[in-house]
């Protein structure tokens, strides 16, 4: 995930001028475990926060063979 973070203010007042800017870039990575399906991720932006949702794969079944 990356964002990018803009700030610029501007003050003119009288005699002099004031400007202020920041810029930023903010990154972070996780790994996902085997489990997670991939095409189930969702992801929403809300109240500067992100929220992800991520679905388990059903566990796959094993197949028991009896040998005798």
């Amino acid at each position: 995930m990356t964002a990018v973070r803009k700030y610029k203010n501007e003050i003119k007042e009288g005699d002099y001028y004031l400007r202020e800017s920041n810029f930023g870039v903010i990154s972070r990575s996780f790994v996902l475990g085997d489990n997670i399906n991939r095409d189930k991720i969702g992801a929403k932006f809300e109240n500067g926060r992100l929220y992800l949702t991520l679905e388990k794969e059903e566990s796959k079944k094993t197949k028991s063979i009896s040998i005798s």
